[in-house]
């Protein structure tokens, strides 16, 4: 909820169709029934994280699935294709920064430039700074989130680029093992 001043909060919980924009920073919550009711047809903008995040109920039933295609399609059909924007925000987050925590900026910055945040960005920079946490880190990824508002080709782009310096998948159980045992080698020497 967000009010000119604190007065203006009149209750914590969004009501059913109540919201203008949602951050759907982990599709797991997003997915909810509570969170879809909040979610208003042809109405309600929805940015969407479609990173995979298994919730810690993974750990407690064993028959626990995360149909995350069924969960993009049920958020997307609640909202309305044209109101959705889909990223997997944490991939290209860490991509960016290095830290998957920076997803949740990242969203925001792509929510703002979207016009779904009715604040000035000067105001979002200015809290990120006041919070004092990871400020550098926090500030670019409110930027980057921007930048993927306009240009997600470009964004990607980079994110693949700088993700490229991490070992590429092995096409091969024989590709694998040279690549390994050259790092090995290099690492201490051949014998080793």
């Amino acid at each position: 909820r967000i009010a000119a001043t604190p007065h203006g909060v009149k209750a914590i919980r969004v009501p059913a169709g109540g919201a203008h924009t949602v951050l759907a920073c982990d599709m797991v919550v997003a997915g909810t029934a509570k969170s879809l009711a909040a979610i208003q047809a042809n109405r309600t903008q929805v940015f969407l994280n479609t990173h995979e995040t298994y919730p810690g109920e993974l750990t407690r039933d064993p028959d626990y699935a995360l149909p995350p295609r069924r969960r993009i399609a049920t958020i997307t059909g609640r909202a309305g294709a044209a109101l959705t924007r889909r990223i997997d925000a944490t991939a290209t987050a860490t991509a960016l920064l290095g830290d998957a925590i920076a997803a949740n900026m990242f969203m925001l910055g792509l929510a703002w430039q979207s016009g779904g945040i009715p604040l000035a960005a000067a105001s979002i920079e200015r809290a990120i700074a006041l919070n004092g946490a990871e400020v550098a880190m926090n500030l670019a990824a409110f930027a980057w989130g921007r930048r993927a508002a306009v240009d997600p080709g470009a964004v990607l782009a980079e994110a693949a680029l700088r993700a490229g310096s991490r070992e590429p998948e092995a096409r091969t159980v024989a590709d694998l093992v040279e690549r390994r045992a050259a790092f090995l080698a290099d690492y201490q020497d051949a014998a080793y």
